[in-house]
């Protein structure tokens, strides 16, 4: 009885101590409550009767907190709204005052002499081929050696900056992206500087052209053929070396993974597409005569070894029938008109396609660049030839033969004598020899 007594009083003390925070909270609430209701009243009140504001418009532009900040500094004078100090009208300020703008006047001069030293003259020239070492001030040195220019005549040098993204993983940066401009006062140090060309700057022969013209850049000709003859892909040295495998380019290329049926007539009719065929060689068995899966083509330009080894060629889209009907047409419609039949409308350019000469009969072929037949001799039977197995032989044969090396049997292990002998075979051997028998 007692325990729950004790329980019964602890609940009620719970109880009351509930309703004392509810009704607290719910005093704040009311006193809150209160001052907004307050605070909103004040702000009506403050309201004009008529509901309306006045705005004086004729009264100053009020200063920003910027402006504020500058003015309690003395760096702005509120009444002009100008960053620059008042002016002083003492006479010794007044001669420091046009001290500084005679001043400031020189080195402006002097900034716009700069700018335009900088900006880009009329002679200027692009080199390229740099090596990634090279900077502003070695180039520069490398034009005063080499062509005999002036420092002061290089008015303007730009040399783009390499992206840092593409050398973050590089563990020596380079310092250019491998060409630069560069501008000069005249165009007699223009003229020696493109005579400079070809020349040697840390290893690699630079490549120098006038940057006003495309006289004489190298143009990557999509090929030499006209009108409806096929085109090869127009590659570069260095991309032929690249696709033909990092060798040479020439005009013998090598054909791999033929099938045992292929003939020379299918691959002359294969890689015709690609330009006129000197010579097929194809390696063949002896017994069968079918060929042994590889062969040399030569062709008669390096154009079509190319187009060869990069696996296809460019060809118009449509026939020769197209063509004559065009020419036909506009014959008649010369002589319609009174004017010359040699008069024609200028052709518009027809549209190319790829042609695809890396397959043949459903195999993927391997092609790739091969030695002239020349260097091929040069190699196999001239000065610099390897000799071959029996010219090997005696060569061997006339160096003094060296003695074998005398080992002392009582340093040897015992067992390692036998360890590398060869072991005979456990299985059955069917007798050699003669059955002797004794009378």
């Amino acid at each position: 009885m007692a325990t729950t007594a004790v329980e019964d009083a602890a609940r009620q003390e719970r109880r009351e101590k509930k309703k004392a925070l509810r009704k607290a909270r719910e005093a704040e609430a009311a006193e809150s409550q209160d001052e907004r209701e307050s605070i909103r009243k004040r702000k009506r009140s403050n309201l004009p009767d008529e509901g309306e504001l006045e705005v004086d418009v004729t009264a100053p532009e009020p200063l920003s907190k910027r402006e504020q900040r500058l003015a309690k500094k003395g760096k702005f004078d509120p009444k002009s709204k100008s960053t620059a100090p008042p002016k002083s009208t003492s006479p010794d300020q007044a001669e420091s005052g046009d001290e500084e703008d005679a001043g400031a006047s020189k080195e402006k001069k002097e900034m716009e002499k700069d700018k335009k030293r900088k900006e880009k003259s009329e002679h200027g020239i692009w080199i390229g081929n740099l090596p990634w070492t090279a900077t502003r001030d070695t180039l520069r040195e490398f034009l005063v050696k080499h062509a005999g220019i002036e420092d002061s005549s290089i008015t303007r040098v730009n040399m783009p900056s390499p992206d840092k993204a593409a050398v973050a993983r590089m563990t020596i940066k380079p310092q250019n992206k491998g060409f630069a401009y560069v501008d000069f006062d005249s165009a007699p140090a223009l003229q020696a500087a493109i005579g400079v060309s070809e020349t040697l700057m840390s290893g690699r022969r630079v490549l120098i052209k006038d940057a006003t013209s495309y006289e004489g850049r190298p143009v990557q000709e999509q090929g030499s053929g006209e009108g409806g003859e096929a085109k090869g892909p127009g590659m570069s040295k260095t991309q032929a070396m690249q696709v033909g495998g990092g060798k040479e380019p020439s005009k013998r290329i090598f054909v791999g993974n033929l099938t045992f049926d292929v003939t020379r007539e299918d691959l002359v009719q294969h890689y015709s597409k690609c330009g006129e065929v000197a010579d097929v060689f194809l390696a063949t068995f002896q017994d069968s005569g079918k060929c042994k899966g590889y062969g040399w083509v030569t062709f008669e330009t390096i154009d079509a070894a190319s187009a060869a080894v990069a696996g296809y060629v460019r060809v118009p889209v449509g026939g020769d029938d197209d063509s004559s009907d065009e020419e036909m047409e506009d014959a008649d419609a010369a002589e319609d008109d009174g004017e010359k039949a040699t008069e024609k409308k200028a052709k518009k350019p027809k549209k190319m396609r790829k042609w695809f000469v890396n397959r043949l009969a459903g195999r993927d072929l391997r092609v790739e660049f091969a030695e002239d037949k020349q260097t091929r001799y040069k190699k196999r039977y001239g000065k610099d030839a390897k000799p071959s197995s029996g010219e090997a032989d005696e060569v061997r044969e006339r160096r003094p033969r060296r003695e074998p090396k005398k080992v002392d049997a009582r340093t040897i292990k015992p067992g390692a004598a036998l360890a590398n002998a060869p072991r005979a075979s456990g299985a059955i051997v069917e007798g050699q020899g003669k059955k002797t028998t004794f009378d």
